[in-house]
């Protein structure tokens, strides 16, 4: 890839439709200058439970924030992201 603008993919547009509206705003903007993939937005009961039980979350459903909706949105407070690198492979540690 040569460089930016960077655009998200099918997965990455369906997580960010189920963030709040100042984290699609922040992702839509990040995304025009770093890669990056979006694993999860909203979590439901069943996501939330798996993620506290392999130790991916510290809270249970449903006091992690992306169990939290901001007003009539419905739209979640967090999400997981992964940057991608020049070679495409994601950066994990």
């Amino acid at each position: 890839m040569s460089g930016p603008p960077f655009a998200f993919g099918g997965h990455s547009r369906r997580e960010r439709d189920t963030l709040s509206p100042d984290l699609q705003r922040l992702s839509n903007a990040v995304i025009k200058r770093i890669d990056f993939t979006i694993l999860k937005g909203n979590r439901n009961k069943a996501d939330q439970t798996e993620a506290f039980d392999t130790e991916h979350s510290l809270a249970r459903w449903p006091n992690s924030e992306h169990n939290k909706f901001e007003g009539d949105f419905d739209k979640s407070n967090a999400m997981d992201i992964m940057p991608y690198f020049e070679d495409r492979v994601p950066h994990i540690e």
